[in-house]
């Protein structure tokens, strides 16, 4: 077996079963603990008000007008947090955020991480032939597919009226505003805008 074969069979007789049985698992965490899902989405979403508002008295920046949360894909290969959430004024495009904060959907990524590890070992077994590069490739690609779960979780949090009428951000007297999520530095959509305009 040489080592295009040696992929195709991996990919084939092993890697694409298990991701079927990931993806359900996902699917299920999401229908039986979706409450405990948006809640910690909703607690993140907290401390970057709260970060946003300790740097507006800090930096004596004007008020945040954009709220970017970026999926940095390699960071799940070296577990660090998935989301980089980066602030900004009206003016983004032209500046520095004002603060950054980080959000990890570990509903996500814990089991992921642990379906990467199984996925190393079974390679090992092709003697080489398989490389450890292109198990990462898989890897992220099933990331990328589950970007949706995540944002369809942020949209339903960040539409909520109780989450706009929390404390911590109604303290930040933003009028106008707009959430977005996507790759970084890349496509985004958006997850929620406020014009300000009654």
């Amino acid at each position: 077996m040489n080592e295009k074969d040696a992929l195709n069979h991996y990919t084939t007789k092993w890697f694409a079963k298990q991701m079927h049985v990931f993806e359900d698992n996902i699917r299920a965490e999401l229908h039986s603990n979706r409450s405990d899902i948006m809640s910690h989405f909703e607690t993140c979403f907290k401390e970057l008000c709260r970060k946003i508002m300790l740097s507006r008295e800090r930096e004596k920046a004007d008020s945040a007008c954009y709220i970017s949360y970026s999926m940095l894909r390699v960071n799940f290969l070296i577990r660090k947090p998935l989301y980089l959430i980066e602030v900004f004024e009206e003016n983004w495009f032209f500046s520095d955020p004002i603060c950054e904060h980080v959000y990890e959907p570990d509903w996500i990524t814990e089991p992921l991480f642990a379906f990467y590890e199984s996925a190393l070992n079974e390679h090992r077994k092709y003697g080489g032939k398989v490389n450890q590069v292109e198990v990462e490739k898989l890897m992220l690609i099933i990331l990328s597919a589950q970007e949706r779960h995540i944002t369809d979780v942020a949209k339903a949090v960040l539409n909520e009226p109780t989450l706009r009428n929390m404390k911590e951000f109604q303290a930040l007297n933003i009028k106008s505003f707009t959430i977005t999520a996507g790759s970084y530095r890349g496509a985004f959509k958006i997850l929620y805008e406020e014009s300000g305009k009654k």
